[in-house]
């Protein structure tokens, strides 16, 4: 009797290892295509600006794109991952560019502009993610 108690628990153990690493796996797997996704909105809004100015509508077609992003991925119950990783590509995509910009004004002042697209990426995916949870839950009570 002790024994399948034992192997009963072992099983449990393993079934709950099993779902946990599923769920790293997915959790991963969500991360890269909302980078993925992320980078190529990106890219295709904003990574060309060196060939013309930086104009308004890229800049809101870019926040509309991300706001998909986050929309999506916190109806899928993965506000946290899904904000994360908005903030990270975003400020990281940013970053480069900003850095490498040779026509900029060479004060080397991209690292407070990250700072502030840190804040703002964080702030705003955060809030648009609650806002997504309670209609979510709302939705389905």
């Amino acid at each position: 009797m002790k024994r399948l108690i034992s192997a009963t628990r072992a099983e449990r153990n393993l079934n709950v290892t099993r779902k946990w690493l599923s769920l790293r796996s997915n959790a991963v797997a969500n991360a890269i295509v909302a980078g993925a996704g992320l980078s190529a909105g990106y890219l295709a809004t904003l990574g060309w600006h060196r060939l013309h100015a930086y104009a308004g509508w890229r800049v809101a077609v870019l926040a509309a794109w991300d706001c998909l992003i986050v929309i999506a991925g916190a109806w899928a119950r993965r506000s946290v991952l899904v904000t994360s990783t908005v903030t990270a590509v975003l400020t990281a995509l940013w970053s480069v560019d900003a850095a490498t910009d040779t026509a900029g004004d060479g004060q080397g002042l991209w690292p407070v502009g990250a700072v502030m697209m840190l804040i703002g990426a964080l702030a705003a995916s955060s809030l648009l993610a609650l806002l997504v949870g309670r209609v979510r839950r709302t939705a389905h009570h």
